[in-house]
């Protein structure tokens, strides 16, 4: 990160432009949440004095996972992720949503207000596509996911599904 930095700096680069970098190019995963939250430090660290020039919503793509254990649904140039759920079909993200962190966390972010608000598909699928950037076929699979959130909820099999979805290498837990 400090390389990319420093090159975008002699090449004149404004802040924003060098945040917006290091956000698409310089990722991390991990299966271990420590290792996690000291990773996602240091990618805030490395940002220097950028970081008082940050956006007001800055997602820092350190991830909680494991590469291995993803499940993906590949067809044509797409490849949606899907997340086991027991005894029931799989959740899906879909491509546009699963590939552009800043979409997933607003998806996620719908999901969540959707739930807790006990709203109805339609409503979050509106939500879902009034995000900027989200394709009509995406938000519409994002709104089946919601729909099916909703039914393991109401069938009492508890709010984590949402935190599986964001963190997919734990999908083979089996608690739920």
């Amino acid at each position: 990160m400090r390389r990319l930095i420093a090159a975008a700096r002699a090449a004149g680069w404004p802040a924003a432009r060098i945040i917006d970098a290091c956000s698409e190019q310089v990722r991390g995963l991990d299966v271990h949440p420590v290792a996690v939250t000291l990773a996602r430090v240091t990618w805030l660290l490395a940002l220097g004095n950028l970081i008082a020039e940050r956006p007001a919503r800055l997602n820092v793509p350190v991830f909680l996972g494991d590469a291995m254990q993803w499940n993906l649904r590949r067809y044509v140039d797409r490849a949606d992720v899907l997340v086991e759920v027991p005894g029931s079909a799989p959740l899906q993200i879909p491509t546009g949503f699963a590939e552009d962190q800043a979409l997933f966390e607003q998806g996620l972010e719908a999901l969540n207000q959707g739930l807790a608000d006990d709203a109805a598909p339609e409503t979050v699928g509106r939500a879902l596509h009034r995000i900027e950037g989200a394709t009509a076929a995406d938000a519409g699979a994002m709104t089946s996911t919601y729909a099916r959130l909703l039914e393991l909820y109401r069938e009492g099999r508890n709010g984590i599904w949402t935190f599986v979805l964001r963190y997919p290498g734990r999908s083979n837990w089996r608690t739920c």
